[in-house]
């Protein structure tokens, strides 16, 4: 693996990602040091950042890639977040507003924290490996 998918981000990740500010990405959680990793919408990475918000999101899982996990036991990425990416960086505030995960071994989607199966929002906030829409 190389080391662009192990550092946390850097100065140059934030100017990367103000560059695409406004057109659609994909975003998903680094597994190696848990920032957030924004991506071309064919997936090529683009920058790594601390937090981010989306508008118009769409949560898209593999589930090929999801049944391989499961029996294999191994973290690979295969489930993010497509939207249009609003602002990176800026500490958003998520009182008030309700979590959003994925993880391959509870469900096939993303759910909120109470377990509900969510597969689209208007607005997603990406922060601390998780997102809160309003």
């Amino acid at each position: 693996m190389s080391d662009a998918y192990r550092r946390p981000p850097t100065e140059a990740d934030a100017e990367a990602a103000a560059a695409v500010i406004g057109t659609a990405v994909r975003l998903h959680v680094n597994l190696t040091n848990g920032s957030f990793t924004i991506c071309d919408p064919k997936g090529k990475r683009i920058a790594g950042v601390y937090d981010a918000v989306l508008s118009d999101v769409t949560f898209r899982v593999s589930e090929a890639r999801r049944q391989w996990i499961i029996n294999n036991r191994k973290r690979k990425v295969h489930a993010y977040a497509f939207g249009v990416l609003v602002s990176v960086n800026t500490q958003p505030i998520t009182d008030g507003l309700t979590g959003v995960t994925y993880n391959p071994f509870r469900a096939p989607t993303f759910t909120t924290i109470d377990g509900e199966p969510v597969d689209s929002a208007k607005t997603v906030a990406f922060v601390d490996r998780k997102g809160w829409m309003e």
